[in-house]
């Protein structure tokens, strides 16, 4: 009887390179794994908002429905409650931008004014949008998944 010895050839595992950015992915990767399981919870909580939220609508149109002055404050009784309420809110908005133009000069005028993007976009053709549109690029957009 005879032992026989073998060699046994090593499997050579590439070692993979790694990014530098490496450990903060993983704990980024790691602490989205939490977020995820919080975001659900909310989302599920925030559902049981829904009836909340259907009466509060409908208690502000009930309010706004009341004959109480714009100014007036008060309460009213319900059996188990008491609504205190408070004077109407004020919206503002300009309603002649021409005159207010005239009033401010063009130098304040055109420092307060603003356009908005969209309206540009809408409004002026490419070329016209090149010539008074400034471009910078942001931040790059990521998204971080579980390695397979």
């Amino acid at each position: 009887m005879g032992i026989v010895i073998g060699k046994k050839k090593l499997e050579q595992t590439s070692v993979e390179e790694l990014s530098p950015l490496a450990q903060i992915i993983d704990r980024y990767g790691a602490e989205s794994l939490k977020a995820d399981k919080i975001k659900k919870k909310i989302k599920e909580e925030t559902a049981k908002l829904k009836p909340f939220k259907a009466v509060e609508t409908e208690l502000q149109e009930a309010l706004e429905d009341t004959n109480f002055k714009d100014d007036e404050d008060g309460e009213i009784n319900g059996t188990e409650f008491v609504l205190e309420f408070g004077p109407k809110g004020t919206s503002r908005e300009v309603s002649n931008v021409r005159q207010v133009h005239e009033m401010l000069g063009d130098e304040l005028f055109y420092k307060l004014a603003s356009v908005k993007l969209t309206d540009l976009d809408k409004y002026l053709t490419l070329p016209q949008r090149e010539k008074v549109i400034t471009i910078e690029r942001t931040k790059r957009s990521f998204k971080v998944c579980k390695r397979k």
